[in-house]
């Protein structure tokens, strides 16, 4: 690698870059990574509950700048003038007077319905707005008069915040995640028409937020090939760059004895819709034919913030729910399979990182690993049926669970360490960074 000249680095973060969800972790090991050599001031969003891992930001960056965002107003597709202009307009105004004032809203709703719909495909998506409601324009312009060398913006909701930055200095939009993709899963998935339309019509929106943001910044990085060639076909003036960062090896010793028997793990912030689906499909249609074979079975889900309806399980039929555990790696390093049965959700699912890099072998379906490469590293199910029987093969085959374990291992030693990429993160922002003659 080269040698480069220390950077002063702006990182705005939607979300608080801590350990308990995946993209946070993520994001926290490229702080740290970069806090190493680099002067890095982190502007980020943070709820009240997480000011208990405050510390954990804090030791990743040189200064620390929080912002507590504003919930999104919404608006409301009728007001009481707009009714009125109808009243006063319409030529069967004494009989509309007549209605009563529910039917008479319900009427007007209807034929603003078409106006309504094109302006929300015209919007931005719901989760941006958010952030654009909020106050993090107003924390912003606190550093405007800094000097930066690189500003990075987290997610997609910092999209538009990295973008107003003055000066000339490069910038990069680290996606994380492909969210139309999401977006668009959650709309294949759900059995709610009404849900089905909205997710389709909010992924429509954030496919052309995405473009739009492909357009404007210098770099674009995805964490998979897959999610790269999207955002190429974009077409936007951006380079784009592929790098998962991936995970602090030395955080996750490779642990091959001492595994309880029959215990299934699942990891992932139960908050997270992807994830609160995967879990409650595998409790419908994956456990119950596991457990009829294996009858002391167990199944633990790790996790903060788990729904009632899962909570409510745990203690019964072997199942368990822990809630928020500070340390992953003790059930990670107990369990026998690790078990991803994602359906919804894009990006690059850290939780197959840390379970490949602790040494429990994965059963997973095709989304569970998108973005990993893998070959022979994880076991792949394509429906409930055979992720069933292939669990219950993989419980009765020691050598096999071993196998997959060590070649999982050297994978992420060979791709996904976060010391290494970070270094080629920061070589290729210096070449284009030359290039620009910034």
């Amino acid at each position: 690698m080269s040698s480069q000249k220390p950077l002063r680095f702006l990182v705005l973060s939607a979300y608080l870059p801590w350990h308990g969800h995946g993209g946070g972790l993520i994001v926290g090991n490229l702080l740290r990574q970069l806090s190493r050599k680099h002067s890095v001031t982190l502007l980020s969003s943070i709820t009240p509950e997480e000011y208990k891992y405050l510390h954990e930001v804090e030791a990743s960056v040189s200064r620390l700048h929080l912002v507590n965002t504003a919930p999104i107003q919404r608006v409301e597709l009728a007001s009481s003038d707009q009714t009125n202009k109808v009243e006063r307009n319409s030529w069967i105004r004494r009989y509309w007077r007549k209605l009563p004032q529910p039917l008479r809203q319900k009427i007007y709703l209807l034929r603003q319905a078409p106006e309504y719909l094109y302006s929300q495909l015209k919007s931005v998506p719901s989760e941006i707005a958010e952030f654009q409601r909020g106050q993090f324009q107003n924390a912003l312009e606190i550093l405007q008069h800094e000097q930066f060398d690189i500003v990075l913006a987290e997610w997609p909701e910092m999209g538009h915040f990295g973008l107003r930055l003055p000066g000339n200095m490069l910038r990069v939009l680290d996606s994380i995640e492909l969210r139309s993709i999401t977006y668009f899963r959650y709309a294949s998935t759900n059995t709610r028409i009404t849900k089905k339309i909205y997710w389709w019509v909010e992924g429509l929106k954030m496919r052309r937020y995405e473009k739009l943001l492909s357009r404007h910044y210098d770099i674009v990085t995805a964490v998979s090939t897959r999610e790269a060639k999207i955002i190429e076909s974009h077409r936007g003036k951006a380079n784009i760059i592929v790098n998962p960062v991936g995970l602090e090896l030395r955080s996750y010793p490779f642990i091959e004895e001492n595994r309880q028997d029959n215990r299934i793990v699942f990891l992932g912030r139960m908050s997270y819709g992807p994830n609160k689906d995967a879990v409650r499909y595998f409790l419908d249609q994956i456990y119950p034919q596991i457990k009829s074979q294996v009858q002391d079975i167990e199944f633990w889900v790790i996790g903060g913030s788990p729904p009632q309806d899962i909570l409510d399980l745990s203690g019964s039929n072997g199942i368990f729910v822990t809630g928020y555990v500070p340390n992953t790696q003790d059930y990670l390093s107990r369990g026998t399979i690790f078990v991803i049965p994602m359906r919804q959700g894009s990006g690059i699912k850290i939780k197959a990182l840390e379970a490949m890099a602790c040494g429990i072998p994965i059963v997973a379906t095709p989304l569970g690993v998108e973005g990993i490469e893998v070959n022979d590293e994880a076991i792949i199910s394509h429906n409930h049926e055979e992720f069933a029987d292939q669990v219950i093969a993989l419980i009765h085959d020691t050598a096999k669970r071993r196998q997959l374990a060590r070649k999982a291992r050297a994978l992420i030693e060979k791709r996904y360490d976060c010391e290494l990429n970070v270094e080629i993160l920061v070589d290729k922002y210096a070449q284009i960074m030359a290039q620009k003659n910034l």
